[in-house]
């Protein structure tokens, strides 16, 4: 839908023009179709931003909830007015509201020489389309002119995938004419001007008042509630240019966040700071003394001023001075008795060397203070080579509390420090800035195709605290002759669309999914720490419970009572991330190491499979004679089968941790659509015959490969019925 023009004699009449998806002229639309609006832009003044306002608004009164009889004004649009077809794909409208006379239910003056936008939507069934037209009607004039536009859809849209509101709303340049400053819920009180709700909405749950125990929210359309008081957003709420890009062609406006500083915008973050109020006197007030009006604010919020400019003041700690910073693997040799070879370098300095080992906490911070931690891993797998390589890491004996199918690892700033590390299974030598790092026995005896090291941690920043840094992957050789990369599947760059610098686990791991599958693989279960143990157990978990005796003085280490009814829970990533994100779709709640997943809200279409994942990578394989074999590996649900539950043995309990053999597991495919589509019927569906297990041990599964199991791409293959990827396409 496009806008040709618009003319201003009293009621405005806009003419427009309409094709289909083949580019053809549709025809045959009524106002029962669209909806109208328009706005005109108001410069700012006395230190206000400027900011548009709707020439269409309406009295809302509150009919239920907290303001039940409040009334507000809002802004809202039409479609009481003339529509003409004309037959070929274009249509002129004739507004109803004369936008040169609006006196009710509040005054909008007229004024030619202002920025105007006017806007369509469909709604009902057809496809949600927005056209924008921003000209001021003065000379016609569209180029050239002020528009106020500081973010763009498609910012939007790398969260969001495809923003939809309202009823086809899906345009920032379109929401701004509604919400705009002179809107308000009439049943909270709230503004709707944008650059307050948006910022409310998106700091949610960590808003100051929301801490303080209250609760933001909006009621919309028929009194409905909508309640933003558990929003989380998955990065750093001081990373303001995701959103707000100045550099942008398409927003030039998009840097007034540092520049043009005002209560309402900053005060929608920091809602705990009454601006009437002195700070110095009242713990509730602005720490800058009484702020009467906007013009106030950049006497100190600016660059140079006794506060500094708000840039400066929302810079994440750590990310100018980790730019110094870049962790290398430079080679790895040794086979299954691995020689690894790393440096931290600085790459604005030439990729000049760190001494990792100098000096001490004081000295050397960034490697030597408590704030500091670098580990170097290695994994490997039982199972041999090939690109759908999963580690499992057995025969590692785990780490304390034991925990199944962990890598193993070496601080290398302890091991080089002197040479040897404290469990001298590593011996370190240093030159010219790299250190080697030799394993001094080899790895559990079935090592086999390629392993991985992964180069992992933060160093410490200098004022104290974490620099967060990428980590870093390289691929060995065990037994096969050359390296073999394990499969790709997500690009980082997609999650950082929403998460800006994912980082885990404190800041050590970051950056980097390949690192993640070295620890969360198949074997993985939070097992060690959805139990209590006693504080004197060999495998104590946190936090610990003590252990008691029975009436016949047997000791007995009691199990939690977690919210999933389950006594651990695999944490393979297939299985996790998926069931992270589709929180709110399951039926049952995920916690996994005793964090409740079940708040997450996934920002975009859950079922568009390549907001993560790279194209083809999460189709299944196989067809009517061949079913799914992917020689991926089954997904351990229970580690400890043969253990009694409620009376541990500990010596007994860790020796069942440690064997894999007799893990219980959900064979792969099930195992990643199992972490979504997990009520009963979908199990159910997942396991007719020839379908998928969910309680056999990996060398069950692996007899079961036959030709009749994981059938699953029989129906849910490319080109099937179900084919996975036309079931999750975006529609």
């Amino acid at each position: 839908m496009q806008i040709t023009g618009v003319t201003i004699q009293s009621p405005p009449e806009v003419d427009f023009s309409v094709t289909n998806q083949d580019g053809f002229p549709f025809t045959g639309l009524t106002t029962d179709d669209l909806r109208f609006t328009v706005a005109k832009l108001m410069p700012g003044s006395l230190g206000n931003p400027s900011s548009w306002q709707n020439y269409i608004n309406r009295e809302e009164t509150a009919t239920v909830g907290p303001g039940a009889g409040n009334t507000a004004i809002q802004a809202t649009r039409e479609n009481d007015g003339t529509l003409v077809d004309h037959g070929d794909g274009t249509y002129t409208y004739t507004f109803a509201t004369d936008i040169v006379n609006v006196t009710s239910p509040i005054a909008v003056p007229y004024d030619a020489t202002l920025t105007h936008r006017l806007a369509i939507q469909t709604r009902g069934a057809l496809p949600a389309v927005n056209a924008v037209y921003t000209f001021r009607p003065s000379d016609g004039a569209t180029q050239g002119i002020f528009t106020r536009d500081i973010v763009k859809t498609e910012s939007c849209n790398e969260c969001h995938n495809a923003l939809e509101l309202h009823d086809a709303r899906i345009e920032t340049q379109y929401c701004v004419t509604c919400h705009n400053p002179g809107s308000t819920d009439a049943n909270s009180g709230n503004t709707v001007d944008f650059k307050v709700m948006i910022h409310k909405i998106h700091r949610g749950a960590e808003l100051p008042s929301v801490e303080a125990g209250g609760e933001y929210a909006i009621w919309g359309f028929r009194d409905s509630k909508h309640d933003y008081s558990d929003v989380g957003l998955p990065q750093d709420i001081r990373n303001c240019t995701k959103c707000h890009d100045g550099d942008d062609p398409d927003t030039p406006q998009g840097a007034n966040w540092n520049s043009q500083v005002s209560m309402e915008a900053c005060g929608s973050c920091h809602d705990d700071i009454d601006f009437s109020k002195d700070g110095t006197v009242d713990p509730d007030g602005h720490p800058g003394g009484v702020v009467n009006d906007n013009s106030e604010c950049l006497t100190c919020h600016a660059e140079g001023r006794i506060a500094g400019s708000v840039e400066a003041s929302h810079v994440i700690p750590g990310r100018a001075e980790a730019e110094k910073y870049q962790f290398n693997i430079v080679d790895v040799t040794g086979g299954a008795t691995p020689v690894i070879q790393i440096s931290v370098t600085d790459p604005t300095n030439g990729d000049a060397p760190y001494d990792i080992t100098a000096g001490d906490a004081v000295t050397n911070p960034v490697f030597r203070s408590s704030d500091a931690r670098l580990s170097i891993m290695v994994a490997w797998s039982m199972f041999g080579g090939g690109e759908n390589i999963d580690y499992n890491n057995a025969g590692s004996g785990g780490t304390d509390p034991i925990t199944p199918g962990q890598p193993i690892s070496v601080n290398p700033v302890e091991a080089c420090e002197d040479g040897i590390s404290d469990d001298a299974d590593w011996v370190c030598t240093s030159a010219s800035g790299i250190y080697t790092l030799t394993k001094q026995t080899p790895l559990p005896a079935g090592a086999a195709g390629t392993g991985r090291v992964g180069f992992e941690g933060h160093p410490g920043l200098p004022q104290g605290g974490r620099m967060i840094l990428r980590s870093v992957v390289k691929d060995f050789a065990i037994t096969d002759a050359t390296p073999v990369s394990r499969r790709e599947i997500v690009d980082i760059d997609k999650c950082n669309m929403c998460h800006d610098q994912l980082s885990l686990h404190g800041g050590n791991r970051t950056d980097e999914p390949q690192l993640c599958v070295m620890c969360h693989n198949p074997s993985l279960t939070d097992i060690s720490y959805s139990r209590d143990f006693g504080d004197d157990s060999p495998f104590a978990g946190t936090p610990a419970r003590p252990k008691f005796e029975d009436v016949d003085g047997n000791i007995l280490y009691p199990l939690p009572s977690p919210l999933d009814g389950k006594t651990e829970a695999s944490a393979d990533l297939k299985r996790l991330i998926h069931g992270i994100h589709a929180a709110a779709f399951r039926t049952t709640v995920l916690q996994v190491r005793r964090d409740d997943f079940s708040h997450v809200r996934f920002p975009g279409i859950l079922q568009d499979c390549e907001t993560c994942h790279l194209p083809g990578t999460y189709e299944l394989e196989g067809s009517l004679e061949t079913p799914t074999l992917s020689g991926l590996q089954s997904t351990a649900v229970k580690t400890t089968p043969q253990v009694d539950d409620t009376n541990l043995d500990p010596a007994v309990y860790a020796a069942a941790l440690i064997d894999q053999d007799d893990d219980l597991k959900i064979s792969p495919t099930a195992a990643a659509c199992s972490a979504c589509h997990d009520s009963a019927v979908a199990e159910g569906h997942m396991k007719v015959p020839g379908g998928a297990v969910f309680d056999k041990t990996q060398a069950d599964i692996s007899n079961m490969v036959d030709g009749n199991f994981e059938t699953c791409a029989v129906c849910h293959g490319p080109g099937r019925d179900a084919d996975v990827e036309e079931v999750h396409a975006e529609r």
